[in-house]
């Protein structure tokens, strides 16, 4: 026989379980974490944003400038940025010739070297998650069209305030010490006792010595080269460049192309330029210039005047420069 008040009692332990559960339940928030709160300026509990946290590694970064390859000239800086969602950082690695900041930021700057080359640089991004696919851009860097001297010329032609040059003029190859790191170098000894000295780069077809037919031929024009084929069909110069220096600093000598009666007439120069022991680097602006039938191609003067203990100074990586 069922005992009704024993019934009775143990559905008022059910119905008090039961509201028990559903109060947990909704406190709980079904289960997961609590809310967490903080008390706001009036007082009453603020919920705070749930922070979330990356389940996976960063998308693939896009590059700006973007596109397979990008053109720069020689000596020229360029910004990279990178973007890429859900970063923490960025590893950028450079392949080839030039400079790439160092920086784990989303920008770097690269810097082309002086000459032509193509560089890849490529960027990853990273979190807590761990890489994203790498994103790469090829730099395509095109240096400035030139021509050595000395493919179109010969220092042969030397002068002197008296007629024996050879005692007041001494050339020689340099020591690599004397040198420009990674490039040769000559050095050119000045004597006093002439008033001046100073040697002409002709070419070579105009003779290998200064006698006396030869600088028939070069005052007669007869010998000029065109200096533009001469340097792969370049389609304009527009300077001469050169580095000098001096081996005690102080050294004045003066520099030009052409000449008042030898072509490219009527020649364009630096003045005189007083040297320093370090390495420095000269332009002659030769723009408009005609150098179809060039023969004074180069030349130094120095005078006792300016130099009167005389002078030894060096030269380096003379070159016309253009483009094609």
């Amino acid at each position: 026989m069922i005992n009704r008040k024993r019934l009775a009692n143990y559905g008022w332990i059910y119905y008090v379980l039961v509201l028990t559960f559903l109060l947990i339940i909704g406190l709980t928030g079904c289960g997961g974490t609590p809310p967490v709160t903080s008390p706001s300026s009036n007082g009453l509990p603020v919920t705070e944003p749930a922070i979330v946290i990356p389940d996976s590694p960063p998308e693939q970064p896009i590059m700006t400038p973007g596109g397979t390859e990008v053109e720069v000239e020689s000596g020229q800086k360029l910004a990279i940025t990178a973007d890429a969602s859900g970063a923490k950082r960025y590893e950028w690695t450079l392949q080839g010739d030039g400079e790439l900041s160092a920086t784990t930021g989303p920008a770097v700057l690269y810097t082309a070297p002086e000459t032509d080359t193509i560089a890849i640089i490529t960027v990853t991004a990273y979190n807590d998650q761990g890489a994203s696919p790498s994103t790469s851009v090829t730099i395509k860097v095109s240096g400035v069209a030139a021509i050595r001297l000395d493919a179109v010329g010969i220092p042969a032609g030397w002068m002197s305030g008296k007629n024996d040059p050879v005692s007041f003029i001494e050339v020689k190859g340099g020591e690599q010490s004397e040198c420009r790191e990674g490039s040769s170098c000559l050095r050119f000894t000045y004597k006093v006792g002439a008033s001046w000295n100073g040697i002409l780069w002709w070419p070579l077809k105009c003779g290998d010595t200064g006698d006396e037919a030869t600088w028939k031929k070069v005052k007669e024009g007869t010998c000029g080269v065109n200096v533009l084929d001469a340097g792969g069909n370049l389609t304009a110069i527009n300077n001469l460049t050169f580095w000098a220096r001096g081996d005690k600093g102080g050294e004045v000598i003066e520099f030009k192309v052409g000449d008042v009666a030898i072509p490219p007439s009527p020649g364009r120069g630096l003045g005189k330029a007083t040297l320093t022991t370090g390495w420095e680097q000269y332009q002659i602006d030769l723009e408009g210039m005609d150098l179809t039938n060039a023969i004074a191609l180069f030349t130094w003067v120095a005078s006792d005047i300016d130099n009167p203990q005389g002078a030894v100074f060096y030269l380096s990586e003379i070159q016309f420069e253009g483009a094609k």
